[in-house]
């Protein structure tokens, strides 16, 4: 193959002007001017997952905004329930994931409390029996499967505000749920709040006899008690029995009765808070 030399030189007059008379320049444009904000609007606009994510923070302030004015509960309430029990959907039942139920290494007298509690219910806290085993001592042993839902034993509410620490910190009132029949819920409190005679003169609480309604404890409990722990709102919820008032303790048929968790071991045990041991003498 030969080499061919190309000759690079262009005699000028194969070039001409194609425009010789005008300067030529960029052409200006011919659009309103547009500021920073109104750029972002723009670009805001055109991206739909931005228009989404704004839409559902915006939909979750009116909500944060507006739903305290209408709620039945206050930003302080705290549901003594649910607060110990984990996350249960039906659709996973048996699952071992989202079934309402955690996994737990019981002894013999745990196990055996947790199962009375489906016997008594009706509703059993045991889900299922992994294994059972003994240890070195001979002591019995089972990894179970719980539910949240049940073995807490009983429903809980919260209702009112008291003193319960040594410094008289008030903390919201913790019921435990006795009964329920329709719309009416029979409440008896978790922990001993204060301690007090029934009655100071003893020779006047022996002519009163059984008639709970004229001891002075019961005066206290539906007057000064009543007034520091329940607001009026709180106060109208509860039902005024002729004789006792709305605020009263058990009666003995009550700390008999299996129907509401009393009358057998831990359930006949009541424990006091700070305030009541350390301040108003509870022993």
């Amino acid at each position: 193959m030969m080499e061919q030399k190309i000759d690079r030189v262009i005699p000028k007059e194969k070039f001409a002007f194609v425009q010789k008379e005008e300067r030529i320049h960029d052409e200006k444009l011919k659009t309103k001017s547009i500021s920073y904000f109104g750029d972002a609007w723009i670009r805001f606009r055109t991206n739909k997952s931005a228009v989404i994510a704004f839409s559902l923070i915006m939909l979750l302030l009116l909500f944060a905004v507006i739903v305290p004015f209408v709620s039945n509960y206050t930003v302080a309430f705290r549901d003594g329930y649910y607060k110990t029990v984990l996350p249960k959907c039906s659709w996973f039942a048996g699952t071992g994931f989202w079934d309402g139920g955690r996994n737990e290494k019981q002894s013999e007298a745990g196990y055996q409390y947790l199962n009375a509690i489906g016997q008594e219910s009706g509703d059993s806290a045991i889900m299922s029996v992994k294994e059972s085993f003994q240890d070195s001592t001979g002591a019995v042993y089972y990894n179970l499967r719980v539910d949240t839902y049940n073995m807490v034993g009983y429903v809980y509410v919260n209702l009112g505000r008291y003193p319960q620490k040594e410094d008289g910190t008030v903390l919201p009132l913790l019921w435990r749920v006795l009964t329920v029949d329709e719309d009416k819920a029979y409440l008896c409190s978790e922990y001993v709040l204060f301690a007090m005679p029934m009655h100071v003169n003893y020779t006047e609480y022996k002519t009163i006899g059984s008639d709970f309604g004229q001891t002075e404890l019961c005066h206290y409990l539906n007057g000064e008690f009543a007034a520091a722990a329940f607001t009026e709102e709180e106060l109208s919820l509860l039902q005024d029995f002729e004789t006792y008032g709305k605020v009263f303790l058990l009666d003995s048929s009550d700390l008999k009765s299996k129907e509401v968790g009393m009358g057998v071991g831990e359930g006949l045990k009541a424990w006091g808070t700070e305030y009541a041991i350390k301040v108003t003498g509870l022993y």
